[in-house]
């Protein structure tokens, strides 16, 4: 139920065990514990949703632009009969219907990078967070400030906004009335997923062309598996990396 490269690590001996390796890390960045309010904005079909409130006892809400996601997001809950603790809804985590101060720790995992405008986001979870409450950030950055053929082409077949830089996120953070209290790097921890993926992309890529040249496909549909490619070249290029911030508000 996750959509991430995840964390590997001496714990780690398959990909579904870096997916909850990341939500481990991540709980831990934001000290997650009993009773506190969640939100995972940008929450895909609720998995790391229903980790947190399995495993931390949290009360948790996710939100995702996509219908889909919703109707699934919300059937994952049921089958895990944590509908007292999990809520699921379609709302722009850039403008949502939260009252002030409502939650305790906003968890955002891959989700900015789909973001061309960091500021509302970060406005947005100011606003919303407790006071002292928690933002954590698990997400992919360019390593430079220059522009790179290769991460532009990644960014336009994932449906990225075209990557950030980590300093430049961290300014946005301390601009809008956070403090940044922990940060690492994690670019060699996710390298076996980044490798999966392009060989997955190559694999894929031929029965991709041969479908989309008998019935046709979208713009995504026809490139998404050159996605897999770019970032991994990228990655071996050094042009992007991956860490996890714990920014607290002020």
């Amino acid at each position: 139920m996750a959509l991430h490269y995840g964390i590997w690590d001496q714990t780690t001996h398959s990909f579904p065990d870096a997916l909850r390796n990341t939500n481990q890390i991540l709980s831990a960045f934001g000290s997650i514990s009993e009773g506190d309010h969640v939100l995972d904005a940008g929450c895909g079909v609720g998995g790391s949703c229903i980790y947190l409130a399995k495993e931390k006892s949290a009360i948790v809400k996710g939100i995702t632009l996509s219908d889909k996601q919703v109707i699934t997001g919300k059937r994952n809950v049921i089958k895990n009969h944590l509908q007292s603790r999990v809520e699921i809804f379609k709302m722009d985590f850039t403008k949502t219907t939260f009252n002030d101060h409502s939650f305790d720790v906003i968890w955002a995992c891959e989700s900015l990078s789909s973001l061309e405008n960091k500021p509302l986001f970060v406005r947005e979870a100011h606003r919303i967070l407790k006071p002292n409450g928690k933002l954590v950030i698990a997400d992919f950055y360019r390593s430079k400030k220059e522009s790179s053929d290769l991460l532009e082409k990644w960014s336009k077949s994932w449906a990225m906004a075209e990557l950030t830089t980590l300093h430049t996120l961290k300014t946005v953070l301390t601009d809008n009335g956070f403090v940044i209290h922990e940060e690492r790097d994690y670019t060699k921890e996710i390298f076996k997923s980044s490798k999966r993926l392009y060989l997955a992309s190559l694999i894929g890529k031929y029965p991709s062309i041969i479908y989309n040249l008998l019935f046709g496909a979208s713009f995504y549909a026809r490139n998404h598996y050159k996605s897999g490619i770019h970032q991994f070249k990228a990655l071996q290029k050094e042009l992007w990396k991956y860490h996890i911030l714990h920014a607290e508000k002020r």
